[in-house]
C-alpha cells in the first residue's frame, strides 16, 4: 500500500496537461486497474490479507477524483469481479462500493482542499471498519478472525492515512507552486519596477521592468547587485533614507524623489517601499514598487507654470473678472474686482446673489430695493453677451458674459465711467459746435449760414406758388464811429442789446426769425408778411431800437439808430434767397442815403438793368 503513494504522485504529474475532468477519469481508471490486478493476483490465495489494499485504492480514487474518478474505477472492478465466481467476488464488489461511498462523502467535505489530519484519521478509520465489517460477514470467529481481520484492518488504517498524507502534501505543494507561478507572472507583467532587497540594499529578485530600467538585459543579472551600482550619490542617499524609515517603523512608506542613474538618465521616481517580516516580526527583506513619474512631473511642472502665467495674466487684466459655477457661486476673482468693488467684500465660495444684495445699497437705482437690484443684475449675468450696467450717477460698468465648460460662466466687468463721461463731454461739445454753427456768439441770434438755410427752405417749399415773404436788413447807423468812441466791448454790448430787441420782436410774429447778417447788420425774415404790413413792422423795429436809448455821441441823433431795407414778395425777380437779400440790400442803401434812422422798401424800378 505504501508504494501507492509515489505511484499516485507520479500519476498526478503525468496527468497535469489534461483538463480537470479528464485527469479525474484517467486517475479513476488507473485506480480501478490497480484494484483489478490485486484481485486477480491475490484473490485465490490471501484474500483476507489483500482485500484491504483494493479498498484503500478505491477510497483514494473517490476522495481525490470524485464521481469522474470513482465511476470508471468501479466499472473496472465490477468487470473483474464479474469474471470471478463465488462468494469472494461478490464480497469484493460490496467492499469496493462501500469504500467508494466513503471516499465520495469525504470528497464533498474537503471542498477541493488538502485533507486535514482529522479528515485523514476519520477516513482511515472508516476504511478499516469497512474491512472489519466485510471480514465478519465472511469468516468464522476466534483467533483466526483476529489475525486475519483486525491486523489487516490496522494495516489498512495506517496505509490509508499515510497515502492521504502524501497526496495532501502533493496537492498543497502543487497549489503553492501554481500560486507562485501566477504571482510571478503578475509581477513580471507589471509595468512598474518591482525590486526585493535585503536591509543592506542588495537585490534578491526583480521583475523585467526593473531590469530594463536599470539597464540590465535580464532580471537574473540583478541578483546580488546593489543600489550603489546604479544610482548616483544623491539619489542613493534619498533611497537609503526611505529604506531606513521603513526598517525603523516596519510600515510601508510612499515617497517621490528625483533620481540620476549612472547611465546619465535622470527623472523622478514614485517609490512605495514595504517591509517583509517573518512570523516572529523580524525584517526579512524590503519590497519596492517604483514608478517612473518623470513625464507626469514634467506635465505637473508645465501645469504649475501655466497656472502661474494664467494667474499673472488675470492679475494684469485691466478689467474685473469673476468666474461663477453652475450654482452661481464664486470660484475666482482678480485684484481688479477688489479694487473696483471694494465695498462688497466678495468672498470665494459665496453665492453671487448674496454679494449683489450686499452691494444694493451702494449701487441700486432710485426706487429699487435690494431684491429687485439683485434679480436684475443676476438676470443679466445669465445671458451670454455684452450689456451695460449703471450703478450710480457717475458709475457705469460694461458686463460681458461667456459660457464655459461644466456650466461655469466668466463675467468680465469693465469700468466705462470715464468713457461715459467722455461721451457726455463729446455730446456737449457737439451740441456747442452745432450751436456755434447756427448761432451768433455775440448776439445769440441765428448766423448768416442759418439765415440762408432758412430762406432756401421757405422758398424751396412753395409748390409752384410764389409765397408772401418779407426780408428785412437792418444796419446800425454810424457803428464804426461808435466803436471808435466807446470801444469794441461796448460795441459788442450794443449789438447784443439790439439782438435781444429783435429776438423779442420776432417772438411776437408767427414763424419770424432774427439773424445777424454780418458786422453791424441784422436780418428779419417774416413769412406771410406782405409789403404794407412789412413797412409798419419796419417802423416798429426802428422805434424800439431808438427807444433803447443807447448813447451815441458820434451820431447826430445822440442815440443808436438803425436804417432798414425791405424786400417783399411775391415780386418779379425775387425767386431765391440771394435775390431777396440783394433787393433788401439795395433798399437799405437808399435808406442810408436818405439820412438814416428810416426804412425803405424795394420796388421793381430799383432792379439793376440786365447786362447785354
Amino acid at each position: 500500500m505504501a508504494s501507492a503513494v509515489p505511484f499516485c504522485i507520479s500519476l498526478c504529474s503525468f496527468l497535469a496537461p489534461l483538463t480537470e475532468t479528464c485527469q479525474k477519469a484517467v486517475f479513476g481508471v488507473a485506480m480501478g486497474l490497480s484494484v483489478a490486478v490485486l484481485l486477480l493476483v491475490g484473490f485465490p490465495h490471501r484474500i483476507d490479507f489483500l482485500i484491504h489494499l483494493p479498498n484503500g485504492l478505491i477510497v483514494l480514487a473517490a476522495f481525490f477524483g470524485g464521481l469522474p474518478a470513482i465511476v470508471p474505477a468501479l466499472i473496472v472492478v465490477a468487470g473483474v469481479a464479474g469474471a470471478q465466481a463465488g462468494t469472494m467476488a461478490g464480497l469484493a464488489m460490496g467492499q469496493a462500493l462501500l469504500s467508494g461511498a466513503i471516499g465520495i462523502i469525504f470528497h464533498c467535505l474537503r471542498r477541493r482542499l488538502a485533507p486535514t489530519a482529522l479528515e485523514m484519521a476519520g477516513l482511515s478509520c472508516l476504511a478499516a471498519l469497512t474491512l472489519v465489517f466485510c471480514g465478519l460477514v465472511e469468516g468464522d470467529a476466534g483467533e483466526r478472525r483476529q489475525a486475519e481481520i483486525l491486523d489487516p484492518a490496522l494495516l489498512l488504517f495506517l496505509t490509508t492515512f499515510l497515502s492521504m498524507a502524501g497526496m495532501g502534501r502533493e496537492i498543497t505543494r502543487n497549489r503553492r507552486l501554481g500560486e507562485a507561478r501566477l504571482l510571478r507572472t503578475i509581477i513580471d507583467a507589471l509595468p512598474d519596477n518591482l525590486l526585493v532587497s535585503d536591509r543592506t540594499g542588495r537585490f534578491i529578485t526583480a521583475n523585467p521592468a526593473a531590469a530594463t530600467f536599470l539597464g540590465r538585459a535580464a532580471k537574473d543579472r540583478l541578483a546580488q547587485a546593489q543600489l550603489a551600482d546604479f544610482f548616483d550619490g544623491q539619489t542613493l542617499r534619498a533611497i537609503t533614507a526611505h529604506q531606513q524609515a521603513v526598517i525603523i517603523e516596519h510600515a510601508p512608506r510612499l515617497r517621490d524623489y528625483p533620481f540620476v542613474l549612472k547611465t546619465g538618465q535622470a527623472g523622478w521616481l514614485s517609490s512605495m517601499k514595504a517591509p517583509i517580516l517573518d512570523d516572529d516580526g523580524r525584517l526579512v527583506a524590503i519590497i519596492s514598487l517604483d514608478r517612473d513619474i518623470t513625464q507626469a512631473k514634467e506635465i505637473e511642472l508645465q501645469h504649475v507654470q501655466t497656472e502661474a502665467i494664467l494667474r499673472e495674466a488675470i492679475g494684469c487684466m485691466a478689467d474685473a473678472m469673476v468666474v461663477l459655477d453652475e450654482d452661481n457661486r464664486i470660484l475666482l476673482i482678480n485684484q481688479q474686482y477688489s479694487a473696483l468693488f471694494a465695498q462688497t467684500e466678495m468672498i470665494i465660495g459665496c453665492h453671487i446673489e448674496t454679494v449683489l444684495r450686499r452691494a444694493a445699497p451702494l449701487y441700486h437705482a432710485a426706487g429699487e430695493d435690494a431684491q429687485a437690484f439683485s434679480a436684475r443684475v443676476l438676470a443679466m449675468m445669465r445671458v451670454e453677451g455684452r450689456s451695460d450696467l449703471t450703478l450710480g450717477p457717475d458709475f457705469h460698468v460694461s458686463m460681458t458674459v461667456r459660457q464655459m465648460a461644466n456650466g461655469y460662466r466668466l463675467v468680465v466687468l469693465s469700468d466705462i465711467s470715464a468713457a461715459r463721461a467722455a461721451e457726455r463731454a463729446m455730446l456737449s461739445l457737439n451740441n456747442r459746435l452745432e450751436q456755434l454753427a447756427r448761432i451768433d456768439e455775440v448776439t445769440g441770434l441765428f448766423n448768416r449760414r442759418m439765415l440762408n438755410q432758412h430762406l432756401d427752405h421757405l422758398l424751396g417749399d412753395r409748390d409752384g406758388a410764389e409765397p408772401a415773404l418779407t426780408v428785412m436788413l437792418i444796419d446800425v447807423d454810424h457803428f464804426k464811429c461808435y466803436n471808435d468812441t466807446y470801444g469794441h466791448l461796448a460795441g459788442d454790448a450794443c449789438l447784443a442789446a439790439i439782438g435781444a430787441c429783435l429776438t423779442g420782436l420776432a417772438g411776437e410774429l408767427p414763424l419770424a426769425i432774427a439773424a445777424r447778417y454780418g458786422g453791424e447788420e441784422f436780418a428779419l425774415v417774416l413769412p406771410g408778411i406782405r409789403r404794407v404790413a412789412a413797412a409798419s413792422i419796419a417802423d416798429v423795429v426802428r422805434r424800439r431800437i431808438r427807444d433803447l436809448a443807447i448813447p451815441h455821441k458820434a451820431s447826430v441823433f445822440e442815440v443808436v439808430t438803425v436804417s432798414i431795407g425791405l424786400a417783399s414778395g411775391p415780386m418779379q425777380g425775387l425767386s431765391d434767397a440771394a435775390s431777396y437779400l440783394s433787393a433788401a440790400d439795395l433798399a437799405l442803401y437808399r435808406a442810408k442815403a436818405s439820412g438814416r434812422d428810416c426804412a425803405f422798401t424795394f420796388h421793381a424800378n430799383m432792379l439793376p438793368p440786365p447786362t447785354a
